[in-house]
């Protein structure tokens, strides 16, 4: 899979020079130059071949001092390079590395004499060098190597740019720039040319005709079909091309002719010929179609045309017909084609094209075969396009949309090949030639192609699962074999998490190479989050093993849940057990409907018909698998729906432990120790309810903390869990809420069993006390719900309540959020249910009388158990804290911060205004007395710059939060509509609110 130069050059390629000098400067501790060292080098100078050779000689005069060698971090260099070995066995410092230069270079060369005499003067009885000049000698030496491998490297990469075929499609981008400057130029059109447009743009006023779904086998375009006459079919379809539509005018006007060329060679197929050029506006091609034998081979003659409708919306019309220059032949049959594009400007780097197409082959073909190449014609012609903006974009002018475009055409042009390693290397070195992104990675770091074919291959080998090795070699000493190893187990790191997103955060927080890749290629991550996206779906075992973990412990649940309903009932005097208990089934049966409704009520397709099936899942218990499943899968969130997956999945697990799990547990603990005998398959049942409910508790903490995005937007909240054991830190949370679900839950289960007032007083006082502490620090109100004062006072109410249960029973780190319960609210909760625990079983033991039919448990036996899981707990969490929690978010556990106060810094602290606008996402009744002057400034004086500019993330959505005393006059009167008039029911106002709270916005 190597590509090598085919000759080594005469001397390597000196480094360009460094118009910033300024930035670098010399490690403390750097001796100063000699008096006759030679005058630093002018920035604008390049080294001579003098000066490589004597770092090279200084580099084998390192490599060779037994003294060096005795404290290098590396020597294990078999089977490399020699240059590589001789790198590695000093050790290239990353940060020695980055900070190189010519200046620094000159300077260090001449202060090498005596530093290697004081070293080498150690092996004398006499001499006692100090620790100091050791330090400098080992700095000098790393500074020394690291540039010497830099000036190679840089060689190399030129070479490999070179071999790779850097620049093939420069001639493209020229003239692609000079055809898009024309599209704003005034056309003028003649009739023949404007009725072929008129006549293409009423297509798209025709209504379709029972339309089906094709599947195109990749989600970046959505086609559909119909067939329309014999032989002929219709297709609409929509997709995003990440570029502007004056470049995707000028590519569907011929000319990217290189780009073409090369994929002609790739495929073996036809390449468009360039015919007439009438002007700039009008062009004939032809297409050849190679069928297989003995089916006559097609063509396609057609004329192209353009045409700016608007602004930001352009139409092109490519239509067959005849032309002189290519004249009919009887060696091949004529298509019959139309193909029209209406192009919307949505960024200035982003467009949506609608497209609908009609092709005919001709001739006597059947129907199947006739839809089958036209349509895929249609559709790889598209993602051929999508392919090649991403092949000539700069790797410096990537973001993050353009780097999950990349990751989607990767997995798409690559993952088929999957099962042929041959192909697949073929492939892949394939994409690295055409693609400069890639092609300049390749070409500074050699492993990139096996780090791609390793991840794209997916397969579980031999050592795959081997996830528990290190390699922290660095990035610029990592070698192919490392390389791969890395990369093979990347299929377990996305079996043991939720969504691609963690998985990638994850494989990347594992390894000190990647995570210099990480921080050099601004694309990198996205583009490998796409890839897991897709990857997701084909992971061994289908759903990810905590998924299908948790989905089995929830059917053993409900089947230990039912004997257990079965055996009350068939029990004297257990039958109101076995009604409370099926009334808190069917109280969360009517949360999740609720669900429901709210997530599928704006859906823009199939509502009526979501809603119902959605029903039946919560219905037939299959719900929260189904939710796992497409978490697991990576769905994305559909157009119009409330919520992501992950935000769904999260608030049904909430109101499942609220509803039932919680107060069921709590209702067979107490039918247990009630009763006279206590049967193996009760305990067992209590069992696997406390771990079922743990286990929900611990993934929704799991899943929130370690998500990228909410560490990214909330990194002050998120990321208590360390990268490096992040299974180790799932493992602790679980066994913690385990231990909290089983103690409170017995604890609940005595004092109702004692006196039922105890349990009442208990209750009430607990959440009493913690509702009068939000009141007291103004933070009654959740920050989470934008809602009018009446509709907030009632939502935060239920919140309240449900958020300090779940702490109570389950322990979970994800209440400690200022927006939940906070920081001191959390640990006094933590604290105040183990001393009730306590209080519980001394209540027990002294007031309990045993009725008929019951039986007190042993004394003895109550402290132990109650003493043995206090101090489990005890120690789980001190061990959590101490060592699973980053100790500098260890604060969020106790912290007093108030929803309030922290959507206030939120918004003060960012400089973003993508994150600023998320303040109108949270309760005005939080911050607008605080800072709702500063908001409405803010909002005035950028207004007409978001409007003008258009930044993605300034949807539709975001300006129906804003209310409309925060929008200047001169707008607001272009934002009526719905939107603006939902505000003023409350009903829509409350369904709007819901809407507005997403993960994927804040935890």
């Amino acid at each position: 899979m190597r590509i090598q130069p085919s000759s080594p050059p005469a001397s390597p390629a000196p480094p360009p020079p460094n118009p910033n000098l300024s930035e670098f400067s010399v490690p403390a501790g750097t001796p100063p130059p000699a008096s006759n060292a030679p005058a630093i080098l002018h920035p604008a100078l390049t080294p001579s071949n003098a000066l490589i050779e004597r770092v090279k000689t200084a580099q084998s005069s390192l490599a060779s001092n037994p003294i060096l060698r005795s404290i290098t971090n590396r020597q294990d260099g078999k089977a490399e390079p020699d240059d590589t070995y001789t790198h590695r066995s000093v050790g290239v410092d990353p940060d020695f590395y980055d900070m190189v230069d010519d200046n620094i270079l000159s300077i260090l060369l001449e202060a090498c004499k005596p530093l290697f005499d004081l070293v080498s003067s150690s092996s004398s009885p006499d001499s006692k060098p100090t620790m100091k000049a050791a330090d400098l000698l080992m700095s000098t030496a790393k500074l020394i190597v690291a540039a010497g491998f830099k000036m190679k490297e840089q060689a190399r990469q030129e070479m490999a740019e070179e071999d790779l075929g850097g620049g093939m499609f420069d001639q493209d981008v020229k003239n692609m720039r000079q055809a898009a400057s024309k599209c704003d130029e005034p056309q003028q059109y003649d009739a023949d040319e404007q009725v072929t447009l008129d006549e293409q743009l009423a297509v798209f006023k025709t209504p379709p005709r029972r339309l089906q779904k094709y599947k195109t086998g990749t989600e970046m375009m959505n086609m559909q079909v119909v067939h329309t006459e014999a032989g002929e079919f219709s297709s609409r379809a929509q997709l995003e091309v990440r570029a502007s539509p004056e470049q995707i005018v000028a590519y569907l006007m011929g000319h990217a002719t290189q780009y073409v060329e090369h994929k002609k060679k790739t495929s073996g197929k036809g390449a468009t010929t360039i015919g007439e050029r009438r002007n700039d506006h009008h062009l004939v091609t032809r297409i050849p179609v190679p069928l297989p034998a003995p089916v006559t081979d097609r063509e396609l003659v057609s004329v192209s045309l353009w045409q700016k409708l608007g602004e930001d919306t352009f139409f092109v019309a490519q239509t067959s017909c005849e032309h002189k220059q290519f004249p009919l032949s009887k060696s091949f049959v004529r298509i019959k084609f139309s193909r029209n594009f209406k192009l919307t400007r949505l960024s200035p780097r982003l467009t949506k094209i609608e497209l609908i197409g009609v092709a005919n082959l001709g001739g006597s073909l059947p129907v199947r075969f006739n839809r089958q190449i036209t349509m895929s014609f249609v559709s790889t012609s598209q993602i051929s396009m999508m392919q090649y903006f991403a092949s000539v974009r700069p790797a410096d002018a990537f973001n993050e949309g353009d780097a999950a475009r990349l990751g989607n055409l990767l997995f798409f042009q690559l993952h088929k090949h999957r099962h042929n390693k041959d192909l697949l290397t073929e492939k892949i070195l394939d994409m690295i030639r055409t693609m400069d992104v890639l092609r300049s990675a390749h070409a500074k770091y050699r492993f990139f192609d096996e780090l791609l074919f390793h991840v794209i291959r997916n397969k579980m080998r031999k050592g795959a699962v081997q996830t528990t090795f290190a390699v922290e070699t660095p990035l610029v000493a990592l070698t192919t074999k490392e390389a791969g190893r890395i990369s093979r187990s990347f299929i377990v790191v996305m079996m043991s998490n939720a969504t691609p997103q963690s998985a990638v955060d994850e494989h990347i927080g594992k390894f000190l190479a990647l995570r210099e890749l990480d921080r050099e290629f601004v694309w990198f991550r996205p583009m490998m989050e796409a890839i897991a996206m897709g990857m997701m779906k084909d992971v061994a075992m289908g759903v990810k093993l905590r998924a299908g973990l948790g989905a089995g412990l929830s059917l053993m649940d409900m089947v230990s849940d039912s004997i257990i309903v079965r055996d009350l009932f068939m029990t004297p005097g257990k039958g109101p057990f076995a009604k409370a208990l099926l009334l808190c089934l069917a109280f969360n049966l009517t949360w999740q409907v609720v669900i429901v409704l709210v997530q599928a009520a704006g859906l823009k397709k199939n509502r009526l018909r979501t809603m119902l099936l959605e029903s039946l899942a919560v219905i037939t218990f299959v719900k929260p698998g189904l939710d796992a499943w497409r978490v697991a899968s990576g769905q994305e969130q559909l157009a119009g729906s409330s919520w992501t997956p992950l935000q769904e999945m999260a608030y049904s697990k909430g109101t499942e432990m609220f509803a039932e799990a919680i107060p069921g547990f709590v209702i067979q603990a107490v039918a247990l120790v009630t009763s006279k005998e206590k049967s193996l398959v009760a305990v067992g049942s209590l069992l696997v309810s406390a771990m079922t409910t743990a286990m929900t508790a611990a993934s929704s903490f799991y899943d929130i903390d370690t998500d990228p995005g909410n560490r990214k937007r909330n990194p002050d909240l998120t990321g208590l869990v360390t990268d490096q054991a992040r299974t180790k830190a799932f493992l602790v949370v679980l066994a913690l809420s385990f231990c909290q679900v089983l103690a409170k839950g017995v604890a609940m289960a005595l004092l109702a069993v004692t006196d039922v007032r105890y349990l009442l007083y208990y209750v009430v006082g607990d959440v009493g006390l913690s509702v009068a502490y939000k009141v007291a620090t103004n933070d009654f109100h959740c920050a989470n719900f934008p809602l009018p004062w009446a509709a907030s006072l009632v939502c935060s109410t239920v919140a309240r309540i449900m958020y300090k249960v779940i702490a109570d029973f389950t322990g979970s780190p994800l209440y400690r959020i200022p927006t939940l319960l906070g920081g001191a609210t959390y640990s006094f909760t933590l604290v105040t249910s183990q001393i009730s625990v306590l209080v519980a079983v001394k209540l027990y033991n002294e007031h309990f009388d045993p009725r008929e039919g019951q039986e007190k448990l042993d004394a003895d036996l109550t402290w132990a158990a109650a003493t043995a899981m206090a101090v489990g707990w005890a120690c789980l969490f001190a061990y959590f804290v101490m060592r699973v929690a980053v100790p500098k978010k260890r604060w969020t556990l106790w912290s007093r911060k108030t929803g309030g106060e922290y959507v206030v810094e939120y918004f003060q602290n960012n400089e973003s205004h993508e994150k600023k606008i998320i303040v109108f996402r949270r309760s005005k009744i939080a911050w607008e007395k605080e800072i709702g002057g500063q908001v409405r400034d803010w909002t005035m004086a950028n207004w007409a710059a978001w409007e003008r500019d258009k930044p993605e993330w300034f949807t539709p959505k975001v300006k129906s939060s804003v209310p409309d005393s925060y929008i200047p006059g001169e707008f607001l009167a272009g934002l009526g509509g719905a939107n603006r008039v939902r505000r003023g029911s409350a009903a829509g106002s409350v369904r709007e609110s819901f809407r507005a709270v997403s993960v994927r916005e804040d935890v």
